[in-house]
């Protein structure tokens, strides 16, 4: 699917899971740049999230911020952004954020009172004893800063350093995937509606030898 394609079937996406649930925030996602470099993200940009998991202080300055795709029903937060050549996925950066704080206090809050403003509040009365560290999920591809330890396209969890291997780039549609897949299967039904029109052209494999010896992601595409 060409980006422009993609990116009014992500908002679609985003729209109408508002509407069943999935998702309590939103963000529009819109196209910039040239068709050499063609950037897809959201219109608040999202920049730098912490690198070594994320605490309530700075998931309160994400949320005021608007500095994601979504905010899950859960909580939780994604953020989707790539860059294409053409039709040519040649960079993304994809992170899922689970709520760093505890369930049980996310599910009292009154629905008209900002997210923010409710974590601030329970932070008060509660203290450190409702935090959660969960830690966060990111999926790149950059093959600019392909180098020793450092995979073209690579996932990191719980730490900066860690970059585990991945076959190829990913398209919104493997990133949604492994979300709904691992953390949302309830939801499954409804994203696999949209699934088939969030793939990219320019993801096949990246990963070289030497990185498939070691521990690394790979799935099959087509059964």
């Amino acid at each position: 699917m060409n980006p422009r394609s993609l990116c009014g079937k992500l908002n679609e996406f985003f729209i109408n899971g508002f509407g069943e649930g999935v998702f309590r925030d939103i963000q529009h996602h819109s196209l910039s740049g040239s068709a050499g470099a063609l950037a897809l993200g959201p219109s608040v940009g999202i920049g730098m999230y912490p690198s070594d998991g994320i605490s309530i202080d700075e998931y309160l300055d994400i949320l005021e911020a608007r500095r994601f795709s979504a905010l899950l029903y859960d909580y939780a937060l994604v953020s989707v952004e790539c860059i294409f050549s053409g039709k040519d996925l040649i960079k993304h950066r994809y992170i899922y954020f689970p709520c760093p704080v505890a369930q049980y206090m996310m599910h009292q809050c009154p629905e008209s009172m900002p997210t923010a403003d409710w974590v601030r509040e329970a932070v008060m009365g509660q203290g450190v004893k409702i935090a959660r560290s969960l830690g966060f999920f990111r999926f790149d591809y950059a093959p600019k800063q392909k180098g020793e330890m450092h995979p073209a396209s690579h996932f990191t969890f719980m730490s900066s350093g860690c970059r585990i291997p991945v076959q190829s780039p990913m398209g919104p549609a493997d990133f949604f995937n492994f979300v709904f897949d691992n953390f949302h299967p309830k939801y499954s039904g409804f994203w696999r509606q949209y699934a088939s029109f969030l793939g990219c052209a320019g993801v096949q494999h990246s990963i070289e030898r030497d990185e498939m010896i070691r521990q690394h992601i790979s799935w099959v595409d087509d059964l």
